[in-house]
């Protein structure tokens, strides 16, 4: 992980319990990595969409993946106009 974060990726994204990633994160400040370099790690992985099943949650790890390349589009950019059904 200490490599990979040197490398200065935009993203990296973590698979495991909060002890776990408790763990590599507080190892890799201890040799060094700054709290700004740490930004790019995201855990738990995925959007939190209620997923179940494998193919759910890979889904979810996609849709997160999807929306963090299209970070500068935000959920509410676009207009609702909801207007009552003529009758």
């Amino acid at each position: 992980m200490e490599k990979i974060i040197k490398t200065k990726p935009t993203y990296v994204g973590l698979l495991g319990s909060k002890t776990k990633v408790t763990i590599i994160v507080n190892r890799l400040k201890t040799v060094g990595i700054s709290e700004k370099d740490l930004e790019v790690l995201h855990a738990p992985l995925g959007l939190d969409i209620g997923a179940q099943t494998p193919e759910e949650i890979g889904i979810s790890i996609l849709a997160e993946i999807i929306s963090e390349k299209r970070k500068n589009w935000t959920r509410y950019n676009h207009s609702w106009n909801v207007r009552p059904a003529e009758r």
